[in-house]
């Protein structure tokens, strides 16, 4: 039995992930940004790989934009504010097959099978949701992932009026990376990469690579994927 499954079974919470600190700098903020070396690196060749982009807006962040250039088995790309998918449309993707979906994330998961994906992106998505919908949310996903789950998030509490009119881009929750290292996710902190704050924020990429079982707060534990 692997030792994060003793300490769950000891203690009754998920076994710590890892934390790395790097420090402001324009190539830490390139490393931080660079999508196709981290994803090789941790799941092996993107082209044997199905993943879903949930909430990926039209592809315009300097790390979202990255997820077209990526040559996937299959990008499955999902949003819910018409405008975004109106754009994303317009733009080119390198993966095999590429999949828009409309809809809710927390909906269209629902639809998905255990077969269906490998690996799913949240970028700058988490901390839309609400902290407890948020952790349903990876419940969720932990018991469909056959690879594992990457999440890119800043870090700290931001009051800032959503973009585009776009409701759903409100910010309701806030995370730290003692917060994803607790739910066993290894965390890569990158300080000071949001500049556009004042102080700039922190970001972080949360990763967790599934067959690790963890007890999500309110929700039930995590399975293994097949």
């Amino acid at each position: 039995m692997p030792l994060a499954d003793f300490f769950s079974i000891f203690t009754g919470r998920p076994q710590p992930g890892r934390l790395t600190l790097h420090e402001s700098s324009e190539n830490e903020f390139n490393n931080a940004v660079e999508l196709a070396k981290r994803i090789e690196d941790l799941f092996g060749p993107p082209n044997k790989l199905r993943v879903a982009d949930l909430g990926c807006g039209a592809c315009s962040t300097p790390v979202g934009e990255q997820v077209l250039k990526i040559p996937f088995r299959r990008l499955i790309s999902v949003e819910a504010f018409i405008p975004y998918i109106h754009q994303l449309k317009t733009k080119d993707s390198v993966a095999q097959t590429h999949d828009i979906m409309e809809g809710r994330i927390e909906n269209v998961i629902e639809d998905f099978k255990l077969d269906d994906v490998d690996v799913v992106f949240l970028i700058e998505v988490l901390e839309h949701f609400s902290r407890k919908d948020a952790l349903k949310l990876l419940g969720r996903l932990e018991k469909i992932c056959r690879k594992g789950i990457m999440i890119f998030s800043p870090l700290g509490e931001i009051h800032r009026e959503p973009k585009d009119q776009n409701a759903l881009q409100r910010y309701r929750s806030s995370w730290t990376r003692e917060d994803f290292a607790k739910l066993g996710y290894d965390v890569d902190v990158y300080q000071g990469f949001y500049r556009g704050f004042e102080p700039p924020l922190d970001a972080a990429w949360a990763v967790k690579k599934s067959g690790i079982k963890t007890t999500i707060p309110g929700g039930n534990q995590s399975a293994k994927a097949a």
